[in-house]
């Protein structure tokens, strides 16, 4: 009895430590030994492939969402512009004068293209060769040497002609102090602008506005003088916004606007500009806060019956017509005429 219970008792724990996977300890044979390392072997294999492919997901995922997030920024970067700081003082005398409505052109006489009037106050010859070749984008270049005619100059002379040639309109820069400088100080720097550079006309700055018959009858006089040189002179008067309109009597182009882009998208302008031709007006806008800004204004320029603009980012004033519109002039340049 004890005998058949002992061997009964053998068989059975072998029984348990077989089906408790401990067989390759106790010997049960070389090929039960290799059948339990394959089985093992394909486990080991089967964990590690599915390893890899949850690794492969994840870092695709991870991939893709980085992907997503560089395009969303990438797209986000539309043409915001240059942030505005504090800027400078303007140098007008005052600030626009708005009146009570935006008038917009009537549908019988449609604005097409606009050209610019670049204010050439600086002497890069590379800026003079980029003026000449865009005509006729460029229409007019005003001709400023140290604040009027300074000397005698070849060179300037040459650069003239040779806007001219190109179909370019260049007018000289004569500063009339608001209507207070001496009228015979005026006059002197016209003729000189005539004689030693052959302009074809005469910008007369710091034009007051001031409803004054005085003021009135002061450039009226300057005006006249600049035809009894050169018959057919152009006579272009910059006040900085709508003068009085009896200006219009004598003057061929009037500068009606020289301030920054964003009183420009606000700002007004008297009906009565509306009964002129679009080229007898120069709308100049600094602190463009970029190319889609820039497009803007050019729309806004053709809707106010503009004929010559001039567009630049510069936001100092002391600068802004020391280049060539800063980083805007091809965009104004391919954005003149309504697409």
């Amino acid at each position: 009895m004890r005998a058949w219970f002992g061997r009964s008792w053998s068989i059975l724990m072998i029984a348990v430590l077989v089906l408790g996977g401990i067989v390759p300890s106790i010997g049960l044979g070389p090929a039960a030994n290799a059948a339990a390392a394959i089985d093992g072997a394909g486990m080991a294999k089967d964990s590690g492939v599915r390893a890899a492919a949850k690794a492969k997901k994840k870092a695709g995922k991870k991939a893709d969402k980085k992907a997503k997030k560089k395009a969303g920024k990438k797209s986000g970067k539309k043409n915001r512009g240059r942030k505005h700081g504090k800027r400078p003082g303007n140098t007008r005398p005052q600030d626009p004068v708005t009146t009570p409505s935006d008038p917009k052109p009537p549908a019988t006489n449609p604005q097409s293209c606009l050209q610019i009037a670049v204010p050439a106050y600086f002497e890069e010859s590379h800026w003079w060769d980029e003026m000449t070749q865009a005509a006729p984008a460029t229409g007019m270049i005003v001709l400023n040497l140290y604040n009027g005619p300074d000397k005698p100059s070849e060179y300037w002379k040459g650069r003239t002609q040779a806007a001219q040639r190109a179909g370019i309109k260049v007018v000289g820069y004569v500063l009339t102090g608001h209507g207070k400088r001496d009228k015979n100080l005026v006059k002197q720097d016209i003729r000189n602008h005539f004689d030693w550079f052959g302009v074809d006309g005469i910008y007369l700055d710091e034009t007051s506005s001031a409803e004054d018959d005085k003021i009135v009858d002061y450039y009226r006089e300057m005006a006249t003088y600049v035809r009894q040189i050169k018959p057919k002179a152009t006579v272009v008067v910059n006040s900085g916004y709508t003068p009085d309109e009896r200006f219009m009597e004598f003057a061929d182009i009037i500068e009606n606007y020289e301030y920054d882009y964003d009183t420009y998208l606000k700002q007004k302008f008297p009906s009565w500009t509306l009964k002129y031709a679009a080229n007898r007006f120069i709308h100049v806008v600094h602190s463009v806060p970029g190319t889609d800004a820039a497009k803007q204004t050019l729309d806004l320029a053709r809707q106010r019956n503009a004929g010559y603009v001039f567009l630049t980012d510069v936001e100092d004033t002391n600068y802004i017509y020391k280049s060539l519109g800063g980083t805007l002039w091809n965009t104004q340049v391919r954005g003149l005429c309504p697409s």
